[in-house]
């Protein structure tokens, strides 16, 4: 059973108390190409789950099925103790401190809303999900609600792929800026028999789940928010927002291959394994280390004299949707004695792990097979076109094309190398 509260109907009140008892979010997974072929992985992902007990089967899970994500978890901007304001209003009392540690991140749950009750195997429990941004040393910053958002797209699309090979079709997901629909082609049976039902789901899943992220961070730079009077200018294509995006993203492909994601219970134990484990592996930092790291790149990527909600909060903007995704880190001379000497402490290998979005599956390219397309709310059409009588329908095809917009007045306001991190 889940008790859900409905997200944009909470009073802005409400919203800013539970960002105030929340952490942040923010984290990244090390991997290239397909998690299936050793050959071509970064950490080898897959011997994450051999030890997993019941990760192979489901028959004495809960049987619900996985259903759209109804929304994203209650995020941050960059930083640490961010302060707030309404209006132009300062809120005394209030900052975000944005920072959380491996060994706090609390138990992953499907989609859990704001608050979720749940229950599962063993026992009712109240959802405990801390997140928050943590710094690696080689995947710079992660963003773990972030992580676990595209994780569960991931897990939703991959479940749904499968049913439509044969004839194709649509699924349509929750608002977000507007309606979204995902048209899935038929896929020929000589294709699926070379790849694999499961692994072509996972490959769709995850092409799709990363255009919904494009789309997230547009939407939020041209206007739309998730609270409404709350505007997420200041997140928009944050430092480590796409990077910690694909984390999750292949973070649950590698789950779903496992075969450790056939219900949404089951899929959130193997997340909470998955999480830790790969955070440790990138060498993630404890609490103070990430203050640190976020200390250092104050006035670089973002200053800690503004508040929430000025879009001044973040002054660096990352924009590379890959093929490779590298992430950012904290250049060498900026960082403090106290930092490295965190870093010599945990880092194991300070080798950026960088990570590869699969364009094709089998030569062909995938977005051939599956697209995803916004039919616009008006009022962030009209900021994309520049005219509310401009096309409002947008396919995954044309987002290169606004976000290169988004990049332009980015360099408008915070100048030509607001889009790089040193």
């Amino acid at each position: 059973m889940r008790a859900r509260i409905a997200r944009r109907a909470w009073p802005l009140a409400v919203v800013l108390v539970s960002l105030g008892s929340l952490s942040g979010c923010a984290t990244g997974f090390p991997g290239t190409g397909p998690l299936t072929r050793a050959d071509e992985i970064d950490l080898r992902m897959e011997r994450m789950f051999d030890d997993l007990a019941g990760a192979s089967t489901a028959s004495d899970l809960d049987s619900d099925t996985f259903a759209p994500p109804s929304g994203i978890r209650p995020c941050c901007a960059f930083g640490f103790d961010l302060g707030v304001k309404l209006g132009a209003v300062p809120v005394p009392g209030v900052r975000l401190a944005n920072v959380v540690e491996v060994g706090e991140i609390g138990r992953h749950i499907f989609d859990p809303g704001v608050l979720a009750i749940a229950t599962d195997t063993e026992g009712g429990f109240l959802s405990t999900e801390t997140n928050g941004l943590v710094y690696t040393c080689r995947g710079g910053f992660v963003d773990v609600a972030h992580v676990r958002d595209y994780a569960d797209w991931t897990a939703f699309l991959a479940s749904r792929m499968e049913e439509l090979f044969a004839t194709g079709g649509v699924i349509e997901l929750p608002e977000e800026a507007g309606a979204r629909f995902v048209y899935v082609s038929a896929l020929a049976e000589p294709l699926l028999d070379r790849v694999g039902r499961r692994e072509a789901a996972v490959e769709l899943a995850q092409w799709v789940a990363f255009q919904l992220s494009l789309w997230h961070e547009t939407a939020t730079w041209f206007g739309w928010a998730a609270f409404s009077g709350f505007p997420e200018l200041a997140s928009a294509f944050s430092p480590e927002d796409l990077y910690s995006n694909m984390v999750g993203i292949q973070m649950a492909g590698a789950i779903i291959r496992a075969g450790g994601a056939d219900t949404p219970l089951q899929y959130s134990r193997n997340m909470d394994f998955a999480l830790e484990a790969v955070l440790r592996r990138l060498g993630a930092l404890p609490r103070q280390g990430t203050r640190e790291a976020a200390a250092a790149v104050d006035g670089l990527w973002w200053d800690s004299s503004r508040r929430l909600p000025e879009r001044e909060v973040v002054i660096r903007r990352n924009f590379e949707g890959g093929p490779l995704l590298v992430p950012w880190r904290v250049p060498r001379r900026l960082q403090s004695a106290a930092l490295r000497e965190s870093m010599r402490r945990h880092c194991v290998d300070e080798a950026a792990a960088q990570l590869t979005r699969r364009q094709y599956i089998e030569g062909v390219p995938l977005h051939d097979l599956v697209r995803l397309d916004v039919r616009i709310e008006p009022q962030v059409a009209e900021r994309i076109a520049g005219s509310a009588t401009d096309a409002r329908w947008l396919s995954d095809r044309g987002f290169a094309a606004a976000i290169a917009r988004v990049r332009r007045e980015n360099a408008e306001i915070f100048g030509e190398r607001a889009d790089r991190p040193d």
